[in-house]
């Protein structure tokens, strides 16, 4: 395995604390038609919903023993009529854009049969794989609210049965929505409202203002649309911050195209975005 996929598998096991074990299969002919799977941290602040066509078709398995080196699928979906198989996972969005991050796994994969395509917004990343007879369509995507991850969503089918497979995997992607976890704070509602609403903060990890941006939000702030800007120990900006024109930090980009440079009031920032504001904290005597 290369250097990356193994940072990629040492990064999701260390948010699990230990890699997960197969879970029993659920009796999908009872199941809702949706389903709903979290990223791989002890606290999520988000689930990833999905609407699952004819749910009785296909056995659920969650939480699943990737194996060495390897990161673990939180989801599995395999269909009983021809052995085709959905996994969701969850990636860290320190890799990267959705299409920067599906290079460096087209990398590591292996097996490429087509490039790496990107949404024209740049919220997802699409390539497909082949080996033994089986074909593998991965997409990694973002959507407004995953603040610490990148989803990331492969089906595997035969030759044979890949074209049905993946037209039903790619109704599936589309229909991913996130859901927010809750009770909120006051600040960790909204840190969530921003993200929603498509607001990012570029920082980086030797930013004393950053540092204090955060601490504004207290137990909200892992819950903020955060786009590091330097790669741990390094002080370079990353290509993802140098695209997007930040020349200081922090910066707070809006859906808009405005920005706001510096520490922000979470009043102001409420105010700009349309979310609610925390109450004021009395002053301390």
């Amino acid at each position: 395995m290369s250097r990356y996929g193994l940072l990629l598998a040492c990064t999701l096991f260390a948010s699990l604390g230990c890699a997960g074990t197969a879970g029993r299969p659920r009796d999908v002919h009872a199941a809702p038609a949706t389903v709903t799977v979290a990223p791989p941290y002890h606290d999520p602040e988000y689930a990833l919903r999905l609407a699952m066509p004819d749910p009785a078709d296909w056995e659920e398995r969650y939480h699943i023993d990737g194996g060495e080196n390897a990161p673990d699928p939180m989801l599995r979906l395999t269909r009983r009529s021809d052995g085709a198989v959905i996994e969701v996972l969850f990636v860290p969005r320190a890799g990267g854009t959705p299409a920067e991050f599906a290079a460096h796994l087209r990398t590591d994969v292996g097996n490429a049969v087509t490039p790496v395509t990107a949404s024209p917004d740049g919220s997802a990343a699409t390539f497909e794989s082949a080996s033994g007879g089986r074909r593998t369509r991965h997409r990694v995507f973002h959507l407004a609210g995953m603040t610490r991850s990148h989803a990331y969503m492969r089906v595997t089918a035969s030759t044979a049965s890949f074209a049905a497979a993946a037209t039903l995997f790619d109704a599936l992607a589309t229909s991913a929505s996130v859901v927010p976890t809750g009770p909120l704070s006051p600040r960790a509602a909204l840190a969530q409202c921003l993200a929603a609403k498509g607001v990012r903060l570029y920082g980086t990890w030797w930013c004393g203002p950053c540092h204090m941006q955060e601490q504004l939000f207290g137990d909200g702030a892992s819950r903020l649309d955060h786009t590091q800007c330097s790669a741990p120990g390094e002080t370079d900006q990353l290509p993802v911050c140098a695209a997007a024109g930040i020349r200081s930090y922090p910066t707070w980009v809006f859906p808009d195209g405005t920005r706001l440079e510096g520490v922000q009031s979470l009043e102001d920032l409420a105010a700009k975005s349309h979310c609610p504001a925390p109450p004021r904290e009395p002053a301390a005597p």
